[in-house]
């Protein structure tokens, strides 16, 4: 079942598996094929799906493909050992790695009973048992009354569990140095959910996914057949052409089914209710009208309280009035009614523990569906009870879905090509408050009951059994496999660019496969766009293949040319990012080697040997003389340097009014007195023409009288002959 919460936080370990089974479920979610890679994601490095639109399966290729590294959107784990106890946690239950471990179990409770959450487990009788004090428990919004049939989930407050034997929880309790066989007076505070911040390497390298993710024990996501698949943890296959599920009840509260689709969630298996007499769950109307609305498949599934083929029949009954009044024809099901088969506690009631039993009551329930033409049906359970009270040949054939927290499906007696495993109870999906059950449902071999179609021009995708039209993305294996996309008011394949869930899409103009990577938009846009691996459209500034690109905010349009950016940063695309120095319409730029923003001002760079130069405030490269922030410099045409030493300026045809000034080792024109290789000159600190020139000549400096002599303009000393003087 899908929880509400989880007690102990995903950083523990996983759980053995020798049960490897799930109570019940929640939702279902779909992950698409079109995020995942044409391989099979290795067993040390699983991968989980990307979202998929697909609602029917069709013929893939033969040939398995061999196993590599997936490229999902989602994000890996380590696969590990591919035993179910290599990543056990000591604090954890059997079989359950997020619900913890009490300190101490009562000696009430005997081996032979069944613990069913944290808190409880059955007896042999029937009664429901606080696991650490041994008391009975009577509150009936757990255990109801005789009349009264208790909400299942209650026990567990929403939360799935996998039901195990008292025997072995009683032996990890020992293991973990804690009382197996606690008598009345070792009372000790409840520990329940109390180790919450407890990791081991294991799950400390486990990086958490997006959405559909795998679970705890290394069974991943991957491709096969250039499907989604999902593996076992040692990579065998479990199913391909894979969908993923989420199963969910009231326990989930107001789903917001949108962001749920948005996240990857493409089917889902609703509680109806539980028993019989008990109406609707109270989610169960709007989680249907929802999926009906959004156009995500779904199914439906009701938890058994019967004991014997009456009461079979009573629940077959009360389904069959309740999906009326739902609405919910045979058609709208692309999942089956479930009939979910578990131990359960109820006050004076005992589950049934005969498969002979379980076989009339499976039976009577199947005749009352089919009677009112619900054909597609099935039952769930977990595997411990599919080997023991539910070990009937025909209820094996009747089991599509089975849940297993492990790194294997051990469950084995699957008599059907399609198939389900509820692999784990921690899933986060947006859209859904709290941890949800997530499932992979799909086929062990390749099948197709849809055929392509050509009626009056336009492709159909069509269900060769019913004849009813398929709508929204379908998967097909012909042009070497695609995504398509079938409208979803009369179901012919749509081309070009499309808008589908506030989203846009390039479907290619001849075969309608959902383009990825860049596409040309021919017509009035003439448009380069970049399409994810999803095929959305992207915006903004996006990182492609290495490269930055800026697509417009608005139309995803591959922008070029200079570009101010949301964050202030003036960079030029052609068509990628551009950095370092670049020649623009014929003038030099400077773009920051990592951000690519247009530089200004000085900047020192490795051309030419090594140089200064100077970007004005429009970023092009400044020549020649120049005056910045009130020095003048020189700036050599050509390469921009900036100019160090002397120079001889030229301000006249017959260079008369030439002048000698002197740029410092700052690059800045000096001005007045200034040394220059050991000798003090005098540079004219006007306004005029003569602005830096070389004095020569007499020059009264305010506190002396100094001569600069001709030619060199160097202040002379000592005894000097001046103009026929001494």
């Amino acid at each position: 079942m899908a929880g509400k919460k989880v007690r102990v936080a995903g950083a523990l370990s996983v759980v053995a598996a020798s049960v490897a089974s799930v109570a019940m479920l929640g939702a279902v979610c779909v992950v698409p094929a079109s995020a995942l890679s044409a391989t099979t994601a290795p067993t040390n490095a699983a991968a989980s799906p990307a979202h998929t639109a697909a609602t029917t399966t069709v013929t893939a290729p033969t040939s398995a493909a061999t196993p590599a590294t997936a490229t999902s959107v989602f994000r890996t784990q380590p696969a590990a050992d591919s035993s179910d106890t290599a990543l056990e946690s000591a604090d954890a239950m059997p079989e359950n790695p997020h619900a913890a471990l009490p300190d101490k179990v009562s000696a009430e409770i005997a081996d032979d009973a069944t613990v069913v959450s944290e808190q409880y487990a059955i007896t042999g009788d029937g009664e429901l048992k606080d696991i650490e004090s041994g008391e009975t428990v009577t509150d009936p919004k757990i255990v109801g009354t005789e009349s009264t049939q208790p909400d299942p989930l209650a026990k567990t407050d929403g939360e799935s569990f996998i039901p195990v034997s008292a025997a072995d929880v009683k032996e990890k309790v020992a293991a973990n140095g804690g009382d197996a066989e606690a008598g009345a007076g070792d009372a000790a505070p409840s520990s329940y959910g109390r180790v919450a911040n407890e990791t081991t390497s294991a799950t400390a390298a486990r990086a958490i996914p997006a959405a559909f993710e795998n679970n705890e024990y290394g069974a991943y996501w991957g491709s096969y057949n250039g499907t989604p698949a999902f593996f076992e943890s040692n990579g065998n296959l479990f199913v391909q052409q894979a969908k993923g599920v989420v199963d969910v009840s009231e326990w989930q509260g107001t789903i917001d089914w949108q962001a749920a689709k948005n996240d990857g969630v493409e089917g889902a298996i609703i509680r109806l209710s539980y028993g019989w007499g008990n109406g609707f769950d109270a989610q169960a109307r709007r989680n249907i009208n929802e999926c009906k609305r959004l156009g995500i498949p779904f199914g439906v599934y009701v938890f058994s309280y019967a004991e014997n083929t009456s009461d079979g029949a009573s629940e077959g009954a009360d389904v069959v009035n309740l999906l009326r009044q739902a609405g919910v024809a045979p058609g709208d099901l692309s999942y089956p009614v479930f009939y979910d088969l578990e131990r359960w506690s109820y006050t004076g009631h005992v589950s049934p523990t005969s498969p002979a039993v379980y076989e009339g009551m499976v039976n009577a329930w199947y005749g009352q569906l089919q009677a009112a033409g619900y054909t597609n049906l099935s039952v769930y359970s977990y595997t411990s009870y599919l080997n023991t009270a539910l070990n009937s040949a025909s209820i094996h054939a009747r089991t599509r879905w089975v849940a297993q927290y492990g790194a294997r499906m051990q469950y084995t007696d699957w008599s059907t090509n399609d198939r389900g495993w509820q692999y784990t109870s921690s899933g986060r999906i947006n859209g859904i408050t709290g941890s949800v059950d997530l499932n992979a449902f799909g086929y062990n071999t390749p099948t197709s009951r849809y055929r392509e179609v050509l009626i009056d021009g336009k492709w159909y995708y069509i269900d060769a059994t019913t004849g009813k039209k398929s709508t929204g993305w379908q998967w097909l294996s012909s042009n070497g496999g695609k995504w398509v996309y079938y409208d979803s008011t009369d179901g012919h394949m749509l081309y070009g660019e499309q808008k589908i869930d506030g989203k846009w899409y390039y479907l290619d103009l001849g075969t309608g496969a959902r383009r990825t990577g860049w596409a040309y938009l021919k017509g009035d846009v003439n448009k380069w766009a970049y399409y994810d691996q999803d095929g959305v459209m992207l915006y903004g500034e996006q990182k492609i293949s290495g490269k930055w690109y800026y697509l417009n905010p608005v139309s995803g349009t591959r922008m070029t040319g200079w570009v101010i950016l949301p964050d202030g940063r003036n960079v030029y695309y052609s068509p990628y990012m551009m950095y370092g120095e670049q020649k623009i319409n014929g003038a030099w730029y400077y773009l920051d080697p990592v951000t690519g923003a247009r530089k200004t001002g000085w900047q020192r760079l490795s051309s030419n040997g090594g140089k200064i130069v100077y970007y004005g405030s429009d970023g092009k490269m400044v020549y020649g003389e120049q005056t910045i922030d009130g020095k003048q410099y020189y700036l050599v045409p050509g390469t921009g340097a900036r100019f160090v030493g002397w120079r001889r300026v030229v301000t006249t045809r017959d260079h008369r009014g030439d002048k000698w000034v002197y740029y410092g080792s700052d690059g800045a024109m000096l001005h007045g007195e200034g040394k220059v290789s050991g000798y003090w000159y005098f540079f004219d600190d006007g306004t005029s023409k003569s602005n830096g020139r070389v004095t020569y000549g007499w020059k009264n400096l305010g506190s002396k009288i100094v001569y600069y002599s001709w030619p060199e303009g160097k202040m002379r000393y000592g005894e000097q002959k001046i103009n026929g003087a001494w």
